[in-house]
């Protein structure tokens, strides 16, 4: 599998690819950021006592970035207009990680 960024013209930029007979390695797609600089992926909890991990990438550089949240609580997407944060229902506002 491969995910690509398109831009508005059509053109095709790849950010990600993984076999397809297994998960996606950094989880789903959740949000991309208003600055358009990094897209925000979460694993889907599960088990007793699921734990969202969530990893941003940069897109200038492609590099991952990621960290596990608290107990019941889950990435939704950056904040707008810039994303220069992501936010949760059950945590607030977040800010970045450092770069």
């Amino acid at each position: 599998m491969i995910l690509y960024l398109v831009d508005p013209l059509g053109g095709r930029y790849r950010l990600l690819a993984w076999p397809a007979t297994g998960p996606a390695p950094y989880g789903e797609l959740v949000d991309w950021s208003g600055d358009t600089r990094r897209a925000l992926f979460a694993s889907i909890p599960a088990g007793k006592t699921p734990r969202q991990r969530v990893w941003q990438l940069d897109l200038r550089t492609g590099r991952f970035t990621g960290f596990t949240l608290p107990s019941r609580a889950l990435a939704i997407g950056y904040t707008r207009p810039a994303g220069r944060s992501w936010s949760s229902p059950a945590s607030s506002q977040v800010p970045e990680p450092a770069p």
